[in-house]
């Protein structure tokens, strides 16, 4: 005599050994459909990890969502050598000995 279907979800737990000796524990919620007479998960939550040696859940850092950690407004900028030299310039105080440097500025000082 086979087990009544009560069309209840199970809610069971899953671990996964990884090569390196950590354990993966996953919570796994399970329903059974009874047209083709298999059942299928419903949805999987890994719940932490046993660390190779201990006995204990540790559990795990959060995933990263999409629009976390991108950096917001960046743009891309063609510089130039000159450019860079005016910076260098305005950074250091060497400005106008850099400019001097330069025909086309030592020409209009003149």
């Amino acid at each position: 005599m086979s087990k009544p279907i009560t069309g209840k979800n199970h809610v069971g737990e899953r671990r996964e050994k990884r090569p390196n000796g950590d354990i993966y524990v996953y919570e796994r919620i399970t329903a059974y459909n009874e047209k083709t007479r298999k059942t299928y998960t419903v949805s999987q939550k890994l719940k932490g990890k046993i660390k190779s040696g201990t006995q204990k859940i540790v559990p795990t850092r959060p995933k990263k969502r999409k629009g976390e950690g991108s950096i917001p407004g960046a743009t891309r900028q063609h510089t130039g050598l000159t450019d860079i030299l005016e910076w260098v310039g305005k950074a250091s105080g060497i400005d106008d000995d850099v400019y001097a440097s330069f025909s086309d500025y030592s020409a209009q000082l003149n």
